[in-house]
């Protein structure tokens, strides 16, 4: 890597640019080497765990965090996303869990028909949000949360997340809604629809992010983590009345395979990055 610098004498700094160019390019490619080679370690590693759980309740919530490790070394590389191992872990991971519910073991309302979920059903396997999915009844989201979260029908979060409430409950008749929260933080509301789970509103402590992470980034995890065919594209706004004026930007983009949208957004009142995901009403031209 070093061969194309020249050598420098004692006290002076002798590199051409065209030389550090190079060294920089190599050490970015040996980055991705590294992050490429550590996320097949990780997947192979992954794979055994999941294949050595048995098919028990037990077994729910450690095939979940499985999948969500499986999501995060596959944001480590582009290369790996879809290599042999991960998809076969993800196949592992999915038929266990539902021959688990096949066979009884996790309480499930029945399965609503076509009627009740009306146009807003996504098509085919949805996303998993940590575990969590559009689709699933309250027993599910209870038995899929990580142990370090608690679901309640308490209503929590900020002042902006209160109000958002609110305003949807005024545009007719109020919706209900299951919280996600993590000892006295707020991190992620639900809009349940025939007993399922219509719309996830996760907040950023859902995802254990700190400060510092831009809207921009975010978008950018999700488009890449999720494989939003399209990207996600995005705009800003103020919001607010009088001398109340706040910024408001937001990312879009649509997972056509699984007919969800996905909507990153930031408010400049709380500082709050938010990911929300629901299925794209369908019309029938046939």
């Amino acid at each position: 890597m070093l061969q194309s610098v020249r050598e420098c004498k004692p006290g002076r700094f002798d590199v051409t640019q065209e030389a550090l160019d190079h060294f920089v390019s190599e050490l970015e490619a040996a980055r991705v080497q590294a992050a490429t080679f550590y996320a097949e370690a990780q997947f192979v590693k992954l794979l055994g765990e999941a294949e050595a759980l048995p098919v028990a309740p037990t077994s729910v919530a450690a095939l979940n965090e499985l999948m969500r490790l499986r999501e995060q070394a596959r944001s480590l590389s582009r290369q790996v996303r879809d290599s042999s191992v991960s998809n076969r872990l993800e196949l592992v991971i999915k038929e266990k869990l539902r021959a688990i519910e096949a066979a009884g073991m996790q309480p499930l309302q029945e399965n609503a028909t076509s009627a009740e979920h009306g146009a807003n059903e996504p098509v085919g396997d949805v996303s998993s949000f940590r575990g969590i999915e559009l689709g699933m009844t309250e027993a599910q989201l209870t038995q899929a949360l990580d142990r370090s979260f608690t679901l309640t029908s308490t209503p929590a979060g900020t002042e902006t997340q209160a109000l958002t409430t609110l305003f949807e409950s005024m545009n007719g008749q109020p919706k209900p809604s299951l919280f996600i929260v993590k000892g006295q933080q707020a991190c992620g509301q639900i809009v349940m629809h025939g007993g399922r789970a219509a719309r996830l509103r996760l907040y950023q402590c859902y995802f254990d992010i700190g400060d510092g992470m831009s809207i921009g980034d975010f978008a950018q995890q999700i488009t890449e983590t999720y494989e939003l065919e399209d990207g996600m594209s995005g705009h800003w706004e103020m919001r607010g009345d009088g001398a109340y004026q706040f910024k408001y930007t937001e990312y879009v983009g649509i997972r056509q395979a699984t007919s969800e949208r996905f909507t990153a957004s930031l408010h400049q009142m709380d500082n709050n990055l938010t990911l929300t995901v629901e299925g794209v009403p369908q019309a029938n031209f046939k």
